[in-house]
């Protein structure tokens, strides 16, 4: 996982925002799982630090031959996060300034079954068909305390599928209010994507949290978040903390 800060004050060359206590303060991290895509990384940063102030990115990278495990990485970044906000993004995804592609009055999910996303950003897409969905993904904000109270992602999706429903059906659980918006793209980059099988297993976790009792008391040992073991080789490199991710551990 690399950690990269950027702090600015009103967008000049002054000393970073610190509280009293002289502490940073971070006010959003960014969290981006990712495996076999570092080319995409730069990029990343390059149009994070256009639009945002007090920042922090994470970028957990899971690096084994294992299934990749989304929802499992998105809990360790939160883990090591301090800021007062948690985004979760892909190493793709890139921020436009004063388009309104998602309306606030009609949120949607614009997705394509034809046309490619092409990894440089610069093409736009066209649409083969638009719904509204119960669902949400791609980039995901929470506070942390919605966070928590939530349990964050379910550890047992294997591969990318259905991570992002669950956690939406445990934000309707706790009430929590929320504004969904989400483009769907294909699995550019993946070198290898999650396999019928895998995906399948995913839906039947899923609608296993579906049918679980609404109350939230049902939820307070459900795989998550407080679930994961935090275990990382650490070292420096000029502006990045490095943690390594060989194996990912789940207390039962």
């Amino acid at each position: 996982m690399h950690r990269y800060i950027q702090i600015y004050k009103h967008k000049s060359k002054s000393r970073p925002v610190r509280h009293k206590q002289n502490e940073i303060r971070i006010i959003f991290s960014f969290i981006v799982p990712y495996r076999d895509r570092q080319e995409m990384i730069p990029g990343l940063i390059k149009n994070i630090n256009k639009y945002y102030n007090n920042y922090e990115i994470l970028i957990i990278e899971q690096r084994n031959n294992k299934p990749f495990m989304r929802g499992q990485l998105c809990n360790l970044g939160y883990q090591r996060s301090i800021g007062k906000y948690v985004i979760f993004m892909d190493v793709d995804a890139r921020f436009l300034y004063k388009i309104d592609l998602v309306p606030k009055d009609r949120p949607m999910v614009m997705f394509t079954t034809v046309v490619q996303v092409k990894e440089d950003g610069d093409k736009l897409i066209p649409l083969s068909e638009s719904r509204r969905l119960s669902g949400f993904g791609l980039c995901t904000a929470f506070s942390r305390k919605q966070f928590e109270e939530s349990n964050g992602f379910s550890n047992l999706p294997i591969g990318w599928g259905c991570e992002d429903n669950i956690l939406h059906k445990r934000a309707n659980l706790i009430r929590m209010p929320h504004k969904m918006g989400h483009v769907w793209h294909g699995n550019i980059g993946w070198r290898g994507k999650t396999t019928k099988k895998a995906l399948a297993n995913n839906r039947k976790i899923l609608n296993a949290e579906r049918n679980k009792d609404t109350s939230h008391d049902s939820y307070k040992h459900t795989t998550g978040v407080n679930e994961i073991k935090n275990v990382a080789h650490q070292y420096d490199y000029n502006r990045y903390i490095i943690y390594s991710f060989e194996d990912i551990e789940v207390n039962k």
